[in-house]
């Protein structure tokens, strides 16, 4: 179906379904925030909000996240999954916000990409990606600077189970 949509110029879509109206309810709950912590149109977002644990576990992992990006310049590998991270964040917005007319520009007149990434969230399970070799990525830095006042066993221990304090948390 694809290939004969590339040949013939027209889109594979279903055509009983008004694109418009189904790329902004696919992204009625994709704000920047929502898509950081991963939070989609599935999910109870009043639950995520008033919960300290899940903004704590997240901004935790965030943290690490950010880490890795900031470190993910080093190596070729890292700074591709850091930049598609980025891309994801941004495009996983959907209409929701700035990147709105860009976004409807991608899903509509790309060949293969636009129909399978109409759902914005469906680009989360990239940032998922990203978000996990980052993460270690950020653990891997951390880890490296070593406090000079507090031993090393006990540094790793702190690491080990802060970050997998955050992970429950989620």
């Amino acid at each position: 179906m694809y290939v004969g949509s590339i040949l013939f110029g027209a889109q594979a879509s279903q055509h009983n379904i008004n694109v418009t109206e189904t790329l902004m309810l696919f992204s009625r709950n994709s704000s920047i925030e929502n898509v950081l912590y991963t939070i989609s149109y599935w999910y109870d977002v009043r639950l995520a909000y008033t919960s300290t644990d899940v903004l704590g576990g997240g901004g935790v992992l965030l943290f690490f996240i950010g880490i890795g990006f900031l470190g993910s310049y080093k190596r070729p590998i890292h700074l591709f999954f850091g930049l598609l991270g980025v891309g994801s964040i941004i495009f996983a917005t959907g209409t929701y916000e700035w990147v709105a007319t860009a976004f409807v520009a991608l899903v509509t007149y790309t060949p293969l990409i636009g129909p399978m990434f109409r759902d914005p969230n469906k680009l989360v399970g990239l940032l998922i990606v990203s978000y996990s070799l980052l993460l270690s990525l950020g653990i891997g830095i951390v880890d490296a600077r070593q406090s000079k006042a507090i031993p090393r066993p006990i540094y790793r221990g702190i690491l080990f189970i802060g970050s997998f304090v955050a992970l429950i948390l989620l």
